[in-house]
């Protein structure tokens, strides 16, 4: 909204950006809205060079000294490639370890799969699902394709 309304006022419009992302910033340190810290970390990243930008875009407005504005300029395209690769690394690593879980749980699965030859089923009807229980794990519509030890 203070791009479209304050375009005559670039004081008052990157002050406002700094204001409302430092109270994002300080959002983010004291509720720690996200599960997994890898998701904070990325955030908190870009709302950095939110604020890095913002600050060093208020220097560029007024300035009319051709080699600070060609350094502010170089500092802004650099903190911007740089976030954006901290943020990519840590979507890669998420990725990553998403895929892991997948693994796990298909090697789990073929484990019990191979071991359901080998051992006796026994079939337990309820309600809504069937469960199978074998060699001690238990396998059935309401587990979601996971298997889950059966204590007897």
């Amino acid at each position: 909204m203070a791009q479209v309304l304050l375009n005559k006022y670039l004081y008052v419009q990157a002050g406002l950006n700094i204001v409302f992302t430092l109270i994002l910033l300080v959002y983010l340190f004291v509720y720690f809205p996200y599960k997994e810290i890898e998701v904070q970390i990325s955030t908190l990243v870009g709302e950095l060079c939110t604020v890095e930008v913002m600050t060093l875009s208020l220097f560029f407005v007024g300035n009319d000294d051709a080699d600070m504005i060609q350094d502010i300029e170089t500092a802004i395209v650099v903190s911007v490639i740089v976030t954006i690769l901290i943020q990519c690394t840590f979507s890669l690593f998420l990725i990553g370890k998403q895929i892991r879980k997948i693994c796990v749980k298909y090697r789990e699965r073929k484990v019990c799969d191979s071991s359901l030859s080998e051992s006796k089923v026994k079939v337990a009807p309820s309600s809504t699902t069937m469960n199978i229980e074998y060699a001690g794990y238990c396998y059935g519509d309401d587990t979601l394709n996971d298997f889950t030890k059966v204590s007897h």
